[in-house]
């Protein structure tokens, strides 16, 4: 991991050593939370002012280094742009009092929707299939018997 950053006052470059591992461990601690909780911590960790000209002003805290640039912050704890451009248009969203909040992230999980067939549908499916179902040397004249077939959509 290299400990330059972007900007000019070195803010990684502290201490090389010290904040090498203080760094490492950030950044293992801060990956074994969850999605939520990882945009509750940098969120807290970033601080919006906006200025009179409507331009916003962000700080970005690292606890043991202090304040940083936005380089050695994406540095420390393994995230892109991206990631902190979802952060600030969630703070924006939810109110600055508020914050970014630890609810439970909802993408994927919904109620079972068990989809059975009518058992009119069923017999009509089942009857299609016995009527177009090839007809073979071996069962050929032999009457078609009926399988019972269980249908659900999944």
């Amino acid at each position: 991991m290299s400990l330059a950053c972007s900007c000019d006052k070195g803010c990684l470059m502290r201490g090389a050593r010290a904040s090498r591992v203080l760094i490492w461990q950030l950044r293992q601690s801060f990956k074994e939370k969850t999605y939520n909780e990882q945009n509750y911590i940098l969120a807290r960790l970033m601080e919006v002012r906006v200025c009179p000209s409507g331009l916003r002003r962000i700080t970005y805290k690292i606890p043991s280094l202090g304040t940083v640039c936005r380089g050695a912050f994406e540095k420390c704890y393994a995230i892109s742009d991206a990631k902190i451009e979802v952060l600030l248009k969630k703070m924006d969203a939810e109110g600055p009092l508020e914050g970014v909040s630890l609810q439970q992230d909802m993408r994927g999980r919904h109620q079972n929707h068990s989809m059975r067939l009518l058992p009119e549908a069923q017999e009509a499916v089942i009857d299609i299939y016995l009527r177009i179902r090839r007809v073979n040397h071996i069962t050929e004249g032999q009457e078609p018997r009926k399988s019972t077939l269980n249908l659900t959509c999944r």
